[in-house]
Formats: C-alpha cells, structure tokens, sequence
C-alpha cells in the first residue's frame, strides 16, 4: 500500500470515528427530559414560597416583622388596648407610685389617633412605665416621684408594643423632663394634652421610630 493509500485510509477511519461519536450523542439526549417552561416556573414559585418562611420571623405580639432588604410582609393588625392599660417596669425603681399623671388625647377633625406614652428616668435611661391613651379619652395613672423624659408614639391603628402603629407610627420627645416631686404640703404631678400630631401644651420633637 502506498503513502496516499495509508493517508486516505487513516482520513476514512477519523470521519467514521466523529460521525458514530456524533450519533451517540444524539441517542444520549432522546434519552434525557429537558425542563419545560411550566416546571420551571413552578420550581421558581416554590423556591421563593420557602425562602420568604425561612427569612420572616414572628415578633413576641404576634404580628410579622420584616427583615431590611427582603420581601416585605404585612404585620396584623390588632385592637386598640383600652384607655389607661398600664405597663410598669420595676427594675431600678422600687420607689412607690405616689403623683398623678394624666395624659389627654384630643380628637381633631376625623382623625383617630391614639397614643402610647412612656416615662424614661432622666438620669438612668431605664423605662418607668408606659400607658395607652384612645383618641379623645384621658388616662389618669399614678407614678413613682422622680425626674422622666416623656416619650410618645402616636398613630391610628395598633400592631402591637413591637411595631407600635405600624408605618404609620409618629415617635416625639418632651423638650424637658416631667418633675414629679413631693414637699411639704403636697405632690406635684403633670397632665399632658395631646392634639393629634400637634404639641398640645407638650412641646415635643421628633425622633425616629426605632428609638421608642
């Protein structure tokens, strides 16, 4: 056999060589089930169903909170707590709740804003109590004596003592301390007027809603 022989036979077995590779390619793929468009958009649905379980949590009042930069979720809504309902913290203060402190909250217009106040030590930085106010009713609770920076979070609806009243929620600061004090002949106390959003005969500033 000459030169030209061997290379046209050599040429002859490589084309046969690619063409059967080439047809048992072909045969692998029959074999295999290529995604269609519609299951891959389920598998799509149910991925984000799991991940929006695993990235969301629930607060201590129940409603939904939101993690920064996730889906959002939508807190549920809950009853207004009634006028007066009063919580206490006893921890650095054991002083007994003697002066009277009443909070009105007037009812402009036809907005319904409700209120929950909290009394801060002034020195200590450490919550003294808190108490909810309904729009238009007055809430007279008694307090230890002591000097009180005076917090208030302000809105319509209530999500709870985590989320307060949901996006919609105003957080304002008394300019100055409560005084509560005792001398000789009597206890002082205070009644703060609040007029919806306005300072009432409370000069307040604003803060923001995470410093509550």
């Amino acid at each position: 056999m000459g030169i030209q022989d061997r290379d046209y036979m050599h040429e002859r077995h490589r084309m046969q060589t690619r063409h059967s590779k080439n047809n048992n390619a072909r045969q692998a793929l029959k074999g295999k089930k290529v995604p269609s468009l519609g299951k891959s958009i389920a598998f799509f649905a149910i991925t984000i169903a799991v991940s929006t379980l695993v990235i969301h949590k629930i607060s201590p009042d129940k409603a939904s909170i939101v993690w920064p930069g996730f889906l959002p979720v939508f807190a549920k809504e809950l009853s207004l707590p009634v006028t007066g309902d009063l919580t206490l913290y006893q921890r650095g203060h054991s002083a007994p709740a003697i002066a009277s402190f009443s909070v009105v909250a007037t009812a402009p217009g036809i907005k319904r804003t409700s209120h929950l106040v909290k009394l801060v030590d002034a020195n200590t930085g450490q919550p003294v109590l808190t108490v909810f106010v309904r729009s238009g009713e007055t809430a007279s609770v008694k307090v230890p004596l002591g000097s009180y920076k005076a917090n208030i979070a302000s809105g319509e609806k209530w999500y709870g003592e985590t989320k307060l009243f949901g996006n919609g929620t105003m957080v304002q600061q008394g300019n100055a301390p409560l005084n509560f004090y005792q001398d000789d002949r009597s206890i002082t106390g205070h009644t703060l007027t609040l007029a919806g959003t306005i300072d009432g005969n409370f000069p307040t500033r604003q803060l923001p809603r995470d410093s509550f």
